[in-house]
């Protein structure tokens, strides 16, 4: 299942607003993967 979300945020914003939220919801965020850096280094990584 996908679901989509539009915003008008940053993704530096989208990252602190989740990172506050998805505890309140008991659930938990593992990782956040920087995608700049992915992408600089080489692009998708699999």
């Amino acid at each position: 299942m996908l679901i989509k979300f539009s915003t008008n945020k940053t993704v530096p914003e989208v990252v602190v607003a989740l990172t506050l939220t998805v505890p309140s919801h008991h659930f938990n965020i593992i990782k956040v993967h920087d995608i700049q850096e992915v992408m600089t280094n080489g692009g998708l990584l699999c």
